[in-house]
């Protein structure tokens, strides 16, 4: 079965874009730039490439700038003095909602990691959801509707190319961030959203309840981390078991969740 031309195509840009990653890394050493980035990441190159396939353009009519940017907040917490965030050309992720009743359920480990997303219209607006996409998929902003909340957060919806498929979709602004936190450490992570981890015993201390009651895990316990603020608990030990997770346990023939605290060396981020 012959490839189509646009699946050659992706192929082909994928292609190019690790030969010329591996080409810079095995150059040498790179002067300090600004432009750097742009040079060796495949995902931003791959961004640059479609938006400039689909003559993506700003508001004044110039080709769209494409970039990272983790110093702006995502998931439309405001911008400097409560101003708009103004995501437009900027590559971060799809990612599940920082929603408190996420940690109600012990199917966390197999469902809701994935994030509805909402058709292009002809006229260029969102129409019905068309599906999901996988929590982590990369995508580009290419437009914005948004409107100030009450408490000051901005809601609404964004235009975006996702970068795994090249199709342009929307999304719930709740729904986006510019930074891939689940590269960071556990402790780290929690500051930006939910996290799935994989218990695998890498430290002797113990996790651990609130009130200091020891817990044992078999290596590949599936533990979901909540976005920070999510659970109010204390950890029995701040400075060996600083993550908050969940578990679940049976109980009268129901799972109930547990909140332990644990070693960052004992988990590996999955999601």
């Amino acid at each position: 079965m012959k490839m189509s031309e646009k699946s050659g195509r992706k192929q082909i840009r994928k292609i190019c874009c690790i030969l010329l990653t591996a080409a810079f890394l095995l150059s040498g050493p790179l002067q300090a730039s600004a432009d750097v980035p742009a040079l060796y990441d495949p995902e931003l190159i791959l961004a640059i490439d479609v938006v400039r396939e689909l003559d993506i353009r700003d508001a004044k009519g110039r080709p769209l700038q494409v970039s990272y940017n983790t110093g702006l907040q995502g998931r439309g917490l405001p911008g400097t003095n409560g101003r708009e965030p103004d995501y437009l050309g900027v590559v971060g992720y799809a990612v599940v909602p920082n929603e408190p009743d996420f940690c109600d359920s012990p199917r966390f480990a197999a469902y809701f990691w994935m994030v509805p997303v909402y058709r292009e219209t002809a006229e260029g607006t969102m129409g019905d959801q068309s599906g999901t996409v996988s929590h982590k998929t990369p995508v580009a902003v290419i437009g914005q509707n948004l409107e100030q909340a009450d408490d000051g957060t901005w809601q609404g919806h964004l235009r975006t190319i996702r970068l795994d498929s090249e199709e342009i979709c929307w999304m719930d602004v709740r729904n986006f961030t510019t930074t891939d936190y689940w590269t960071l450490s556990p402790a780290k992570a929690s500051a930006y959203g939910y996290c799935l981890a994989m218990f695998r015993e890498g430290s002797r201390e113990e996790p651990k309840t609130e009130n200091g009651k020891g817990i044992s895990f078999r290596d590949g316990t599936r533990i979901l981390i909540p976005y920070e603020g999510a659970v109010q608990a204390q950890s029995p030990d701040p400075e060996k078991l600083p993550v908050l997770g969940i578990v679940y346990k049976k109980e009268d023939g129901k799972a109930v969740p547990m909140v332990v605290f644990l070693n960052e060396r004992d988990l590996y981020l999955i999601y």
